[in-house]
């Protein structure tokens, strides 16, 4: 290992060195049997995605209703309730899920959702009126109505329900003053 000719404390590097290449080694071992098992649901990812990888001059397929969607998280979600969640696995799925009132652009910028249009805000500024897209439907067929809105916030806000441990709970109370449905198209927040 050392010879004479070495200055003093090389050994020490040398020995350094060929730990530190185990070292190295082992860790590439280990990334390299993550990224083979990530890999392996990638292509069954990939293959749900596309057309199995091969090359072709096929247009992309058109859209089709029914089937299957295969997404990939980073996280198992804690939870398919957006009145409960507050961790970014499950909002990420309960988005993909559910639509609020206004929704985000890629870029940010809010547009209407299940809301016709923006809000129609009072010129005090502490009144926001929603009116409904027409003919919401709930997954069984169902009409969704402003009373449904009603409920889910009332579920984050309205005294009654205060035993619903929801993370939005806090900043409701502090700025909201009601939430009221005049009709089954309205839903109306007061601050």
């Amino acid at each position: 290992m050392g010879s004479s000719s070495t200055p003093a404390g090389f050994d020490n590097f040398e020995r350094f060195l060929k730990e530190w290449s185990r070292r190295d080694f082992l860790r590439g071992m280990g990334g390299a049997a993550a990224f083979s098992v990530f890999m392996a649901g990638g292509v069954e990812f990939l293959e749900a995605c596309g057309n199995g990888g091969g090359t072709s001059t096929q247009t992309a397929p058109q859209g089709k209703k029914g089937g299957h969607l295969v997404e990939g998280n980073f996280t198992d979600i804690s939870y398919m309730n957006s009145v409960l969640s507050s961790d970014t696995a499950s909002n990420t799925v309960i988005s993909m899920l559910f639509e609020g009132l206004l929704v985000s652009k890629p870029n940010g910028d809010l547009i209407p959702g299940l809301a016709q249009a923006m809000p129609q805000v009072s010129s005090d500024g502490t009144t926001y009126t929603f009116k409904l897209r027409p003919n919401l439907k709930w997954s069984d067929g169902q009409a969704l109505t402003s009373d449904d809105v009603l409920f889910t916030f009332n579920l984050m806000f309205a005294p009654e329900y205060k035993d619903v441990n929801s993370p939005r709970r806090t900043d409701l109370e502090q700025n909201l003053e009601s939430i009221t449905a005049p009709d089954a198209q309205t839903i109306v927040f007061r601050t």
